[in-house]
């Protein structure tokens, strides 16, 4: 194993140095000067989080946030802006709940929490990984000496707390070697929707930013997370039929049985768990076991993903947001309505599916030969 370093951010303890840090944005000036290769590869992972969700009087309910770090920039990454430094997503507590007080509203925490949360007091929140995010990126300078964390909402936004239990994070820094490589990769219908316009969110193509090579039978991917906007369903293509779970395929993975037939699938999905027929937020779901599939392919570059019913028919999957809902019950009311017509109505939906998608997170990793 190469170089390891374990690192646990406080937003309270560089006070001194920076007096506006605060639980959702702060800097943390290391006691010592961390030093890295700048030629070599490194992992950086989010081993556990805690924070206090006192949400100010403004903040909405949230499905998940996320976490940034502005001085590491993974090296894979489809986003181009504010999500290049996030280097994890985490789901948010569990039936928020907030209480009217003298000091404004106060999250509540529901004792029963889903596995990896626990709850330290009635406004504070840890969550901790059995499987941690990796993403790899080459440092820019061949020292470490803050780290500058911001946590935002889904849509990027700082998120906005009440003074209380101080942010924890707890990151590993790992240096890549032969026997220890792996990367994340996000997938998601609208992320090369310019340049696979035929895309659909249940049968999609996306593209690597530069071809990949991995040796044929060293390398493996497994599904790691989900996540689910809200708004999206999940439409059976028989009124008649419900569809309970999904099957995710990858046309460069090595075949597997399902049923009676040989396929190339990542990951079978439980609607119910992904909550994909929710609207009331979005939802981060991470798989408690990975199940890893060793690639058919060596070069990487353009791959094909496919969500089908457990039987292989394809199924839809559509977004459907109330504005829209609205419109549409106003273009069947009133077909004449002034300045709306069905067009306006297509176009509008059609913007509207180029944001809102599933995201699928996948951790590709160099299998360990004996």
């Amino acid at each position: 194993m190469g170089e390891y370093f374990s690192v646990v951010s406080l937003s309270n303890c560089s006070l001194n140095r920076y007096p506006d840090n605060s639980n959702s944005k702060f800097k943390h000036i290391l006691p010592k000067k961390i030093s890295i290769n700048p030629n070599t590869t490194y992992l950086i992972k989010l081993k556990s989080v805690s924070i206090a969700f006192n949400l100010k009087r403004s903040a909405n309910k949230i499905g998940f946030f996320k976490i940034h770090l502005e001085e590491l920039t993974p090296r894979f990454s489809l986003d181009e802006t504010n999500e290049r430094n996030c280097i994890s997503k985490i789901p948010a507590p569990k039936n928020q709940k907030f209480a009217k007080g003298a000091k404004g509203k106060r999250y509540i925490s529901n004792a029963n929490t889903p596995l990896g949360q626990k709850v330290l007091d009635k406004s504070a929140y840890h969550y901790s990984f059995r499987t941690p995010p990796a993403f790899t990126f080459a440092p820019e300078k061949p020292e470490i000496t803050e780290l500058s964390y911001i946590i935002t909402d889904e849509e990027n936004n700082q998120l906005q707390l009440k003074p209380g239990f101080p942010t924890v994070i707890c990151i590993e820094i790992v240096e890549m070697t032969s026997t220890h490589q792996q990367f994340m990769f996000s997938i998601s219908p609208t992320r090369d929707y310019k340049l696979f316009p035929d895309n659909t969110f249940s049968s999609f193509k996306v593209s690597l930013p530069s071809e990949t090579i991995l040796p044929l039978g060293e390398w493996e991917v497994a599904v790691h997370s989900i996540i689910v906007p809200k708004h999206i369903r999940i439409t059976p293509n028989n009124e008649d039929d419900s569809v309970d779970f999904i099957a995710l395929y990858a046309d460069f993975v090595e075949e597997s049985i399902i049923g009676n037939a040989k396929t190339s699938f990542l990951e079978i999905l439980s609607v119910k768990d992904i909550k994909l027929n929710e609207t009331s937020s979005s939802h981060i779901y991470y798989i408690e076991n990975l199940t890893f599939h060793t690639l058919s392919k060596e070069k990487l570059r353009n791959m094909q993903f496919d969500l089908r019913g457990l039987d292989g028919k394809p199924i839809q999957i559509e977004c459907v947001t109330q504005k829209c809902e609205t419109l549409r019950r106003i273009f069947e009311a009133v077909p004449r309505f002034t300045g709306f017509n069905e067009e306006t109505l297509k176009n509008y939906e059609s913007q509207r599916d180029k944001v809102m998608a599933i995201e699928i997170n996948l951790m590709f990793r160099r299998k360990f030969i004996i």
